[in-house]
């Protein structure tokens, strides 16, 4: 399976949280998450580490709008 086939069935799942809070849509969380511990990161920091060194691999395959300058904080 591509990215791209990822995000399309990530895309699908429900998003229950409330949308005047959500910074960043659930499947582009759903791929750095998934990427991130596939790659062996554990914990947040490795996570969002990861997510800040190859961002622009990230904005090909996301919304870009958590992508824009760099990943949310893991405290976020």
């Amino acid at each position: 399976m591509n990215a791209f086939d990822l995000m399309n069935r990530l895309s699908v799942i429900y998003d229950a949280r409330q949308q005047w809070k959500v910074d960043h849509k659930l499947a582009d969380i759903l791929l750095l998450v998934i990427c991130a511990v596939i790659a062996g990161c554990e914990g947040w920091e490795e996570i969002e580490d990861f997510g800040n060194e190859r961002l622009d691999w990230l904005k090909k395959y996301g919304e870009c709008v958590c992508y824009c300058k760099r990943i949310g904080s893991w405290s976020n």
